[in-house]
């Protein structure tokens, strides 16, 4: 609605809620989007060195709690006696323990973590 002809004032409907603080976001290759209710998603890639423990570090640390992190191989690795497997554990509010069990090679995972 206009509001003497020099600004605009929304009244109602969704039109600013990409502009609240609480649908902020980093949409990157390593990113985060925090949701209304609290839940922020985020999401990284990193490649894990043959069977080795990194400590990986998230793009914003969880205010509150962080629920886990979920992990998928993004290299085309196929191999019927040592597939490639990964692992992780959440250490800090905004580090966590990535395990990677692959001895052929270099492993690159994604991971996607949850949190408040």
């Amino acid at each position: 609605q206009g509001n003497g002809g020099t600004s605009w004032l929304a009244v109602e409907g969704d039109g600013l809620l990409p502009y609240s603080s609480l649908f902020s976001s980093s949409i990157a290759a390593s990113g985060y989007q925090k949701l209304p209710g609290g839940l922020i998603v985020q999401w990284q890639t990193f490649n894990s060195a043959i069977n080795s423990t990194s400590i990986v570090t998230l793009p914003i640390a969880f205010p509150n709690n962080f629920f886990g992190t979920v992990v998928t191989i993004r290299d085309n690795v196929a191999n019927l006696v040592t597939d490639p497997i990964s692992s992780a554990l959440p250490l800090t509010n905004s580090t966590f323990s990535l395990r990677s069990y692959y001895s052929g090679s270099n492993i690159n995972n994604f991971c996607v973590s949850l949190g408040n």
